[in-house]
């Protein structure tokens, strides 16, 4: 998203963001990004589009990630629970 909005040089709390295709000033209440969406999806269709791919692509990426790391973590988890009871068994044989 922020690959298509700007801010002045002078503008220190950075209220006021500028459209780079168009020079078009935009407000953001509170840092929110709707009003740069609906910019780009009523004005530049194009890099709306990008910005919806992209943000697709890095949600599906987090997911995956994350589910990749929960995997990991009860598998380590599994292998210890069965390492631990082979232990218990062998100490009874003993």
């Amino acid at each position: 998203m922020w690959n298509f909005f700007g801010f002045k040089p002078d503008n220190d709390a950075q209220g006021l963001i500028i459209c780079r295709h168009c020079f078009v000033i935009i407000t953001a209440p509170q840092g929110s990004t709707t009003n740069l969406c609906n910019h780009l999806q009523r004005h530049h269709k194009i890099q709306y589009e990008l910005t919806v791919k992209d943000k697709r692509t890095t949600s599906t990426t987090s997911v995956k990630t994350a589910s990749f790391v929960l995997f990991c973590f009860l598998t380590f988890f599994y292998s210890c629970a069965i390492n631990l009871e082979k232990s218990k068994k062998e100490k009874k044989l003993l």
